[in-house]
């Protein structure tokens, strides 16, 4: 064999070898973040500023909101750019991201999370799901942020096989297919389903001892609050109603209020709203579809200014 032809075969060698790799990496993911990336692919599918309303946030968002009937009920075009357990620095990145292509009119950015920030940490889910989100100054500011100075998170991140190995044990058949895919979040405006409901003992209002903001939660807050002034866009911050005590709504009523934004904690809206807790949790977190129907219109009417 001559020397190229051995070149050559070195090559190919190579270039399959790191395709296998890619592709366990893929395979072996974190649970729960192949949805996120085909939300995120969807949303870049969009055309440029055809949108109106954004909402952003963790889970409480991605799963609290269904923007269909924003779209369908109120004619606002929607997208819910949420994702699954959202620290508050996460958020800022989608938002960046999202006002680099689109010019909403409004953003609803949920709380839940608002005073945890990803730092200084090994790969998880939530940061390997980025990996959709176009490259940009504000995506490498939120690796340096989460990474610091472990070369070896960058590579888990770029390979990561290197970090999820261990998942083969938990492959199932949504590992190889979920059809909950691109085309599946064009259509429901990037909410994220629920599949069931189950009763939970709901009791409304629940406010237990609060907290203050964090100084690194408030930088990205500000830096949030700050791109929406700069981009003409009006910013409400909101809390979807769960099972527990939520303990930053007087920080965020006094945080909004400081910047001239909106609040709207929504337990304190649930009888108007009509929760109940016989039919609209998907968990005792989450709300089922009956309830992020119920929260939709709730924002359709505040933008309608009812």
């Amino acid at each position: 064999m001559s020397r190229l032809k051995k070149i050559v075969c070195v090559l190919l060698t190579l270039v399959l070898l790191m395709l296998a790799i890619a592709g366990a990496g893929r395979l072996l993911n974190p649970d729960w973040t192949d949805r996120s990336r085909a939300s995120i692919e969807a949303f870049h599918a969009i055309g440029s500023d055809e949108l109106e309303v954004l909402v952003f946030g963790s889970s409480h968002a991605w799963k609290g909101v269904d923007t269909r009937i924003l779209q369908e009920e109120y004619d606002i075009a929607s997208y819910n750019y949420a994702g699954n357990w959202q620290h508050i620095n996460t958020t800022e990145l989608f938002l960046t991201d999202a006002l680099s292509v689109q010019t909403p009119e409004v953003v609803f950015i949920e709380t839940f999370r608002v005073n945890e920030v990803l730092e200084d940490v090994d790969m998880n889910g939530e940061i390997y799901y980025t990996k959709s989100i176009p490259y940009s100054e504000a995506k490498k500011d939120y690796l340096e942020g989460c990474f610091g100075e472990e070369k070896k998170r960058y590579l888990s991140y770029v390979m990561p096989l290197y970090l999820f190995h261990g998942d083969w044990s938990k492959l199932d058949r949504e590992n190889f297919y979920d059809e909950r895919d691109r085309k599946y979040y064009l259509e429901t405006c990037g909410y994220e389903p629920a599949t069931s409901s189950v009763p939970v003992d709901f009791k409304g209002v629940t406010q237990g001892t609060q907290n203050s903001l964090s100084e690194r939660a408030r930088q990205s807050l500000d830096a949030m609050v700050d791109l929406c002034e700069e981009k003409g866009v009006k910013p409400v911050f909101f809390t979807v109603p769960y099972i527990g005590e939520y303990a930053y709504a007087d920080a965020m009523a006094e945080y909004a209020k400081e910047k001239g934004c909106d609040y709207l904690n929504l337990f304190d809206y649930v009888e108007d709203m009509g929760i109940d807790g016989a039919t609209d949790f998907r968990d005792e977190t989450h709300l089922s579809d009956e309830g992020a129907k119920k929260v939709a219109r709730f924002l359709g009417d505040y933008l309608n200014g009812r």
